[in-house]
């Protein structure tokens, strides 16, 4: 059936309409203020043609034309301005520290394992260290966590403080030392323990160093069978050696026998190796091996604690 005369019409008028719409779609802004539409039919290097509904097709120079104003960016979400700031504050109080003399890292190893058996432990370690032309302090602290199948397997936090008085051209200087320690599976619950006395740089180089320190101190546990405050020696030997730009290699060896009885010690030694993977974010590959025998625990304890991991360290 074939529309009337009246129905084309109609349909005519509506295709114009909105040929109309779409040909006044383009907008013109000259940098008078004025604003001109129409339908961009060419473009030059130098100039614009449009077809106007009244003016017809007229060509605009470029330089009359208003340059496009920028949308306005994107509110950031609430979340990614709260890391932002938070990541920017932290970077300026890092630089601040690291401007005082102060380096800090932080590192993090876990494992896990799932199935017949579901084990998982953790370990996180912060550090802080500042040098000084006579001075040179050292703050450590390491958390373990451990669980299998439910079941606590271990629970340890360890820290440390270390402040050594150098002497001006001389290779000798003094120090002090003070520790704590908490395992829920040692002989003791808290072990707190301080020396003191002289040490020696036996390599002082650039991309090596090992300290000698010797001096008498004290140690108190609670929760064990022996809480009575013993006096004991402490003789350790620290080394940092950079391998490469990229490898350090630090170790810890100390031996602690108790004054009043040879026969009763501890020793405490260390190794940690990292390689640095990232120079921009100072993110590093960390394997580390540590190690603690006492000579003598309660009924039912073991004398060794060795412990292996591996994970990331990051300095700042």
């Amino acid at each position: 059936m074939f529309a009337s005369k009246n129905e084309r019409v109609s349909f005519l008028c509506v295709v114009l309409f909105c040929g109309g719409l779409s040909a006044a779609a383009d907008e013109i802004r000259l940098t008078g203020g004025d604003v001109i539409h129409g339908t961009v039919v060419e473009e030059t290097e130098d100039r614009l043609v449009i077809d106007h509904p009244d003016l017809g097709r007229i060509a605009i120079d470029k330089q009359r034309i208003a340059p496009a104003e920028a949308e306005p960016p994107a509110e950031p979400e609430a979340e990614a301005v709260w890391y932002a700031q938070g990541y920017t504050r932290l970077s300026r109080w890092a630089a601040a520290r690291k401007e005082a003399g102060w380096g800090m890292s932080f590192d993090l190893s876990m494992n896990g394992s799932y199935g017949n058996t579901e084990e998982q432990s953790l370990r996180a370690g912060a550090a802080a260290k500042r040098t000084r032309q006579d001075t040179r302090l050292a703050i450590d602290t390491v958390y373990y966590n451990g669980m299998r199948n439910g079941d606590t397997t271990d629970n340890k936090f360890r820290g440390g403080l270390l402040h050594d008085w150098l002497l001006p051209e001389s290779r000798s200087f003094y120090f002090s030392e003070g520790r704590y320690d908490y395992d829920d599976f040692e002989s003791w619950r808290h072990r707190a323990s301080g020396h003191a006395g002289p040490g020696y740089r036996l390599f002082d180089t650039e991309t090596f160093r090992m300290d000698l320190r010797t001096g008498p101190g004290a140690k108190k546990e609670w929760g064990s069978d022996n809480d009575d405050v013993e006096f004991e020696g402490a003789a350790s030997l620290d080394l940092e050696w950079k391998i490469t730009p990229r490898q350090t290699l630090t170790a810890l060896a100390g031996y602690y026998p108790v004054l009043t009885d040879t026969d009763d010690y501890r020793t405490r030694s260390g190794l940690n190796w990292r390689f640095l993977m990232d120079r921009e974010l100072n993110l590093s590959l960390l394997f580390g091996l540590e190690h603690e025998y006492m000579n003598r625990v309660d009924s039912g304890k073991k004398h060794n604690d060795t412990r292996v991991f591996m994970g990331v360290r990051c300095d700042f």
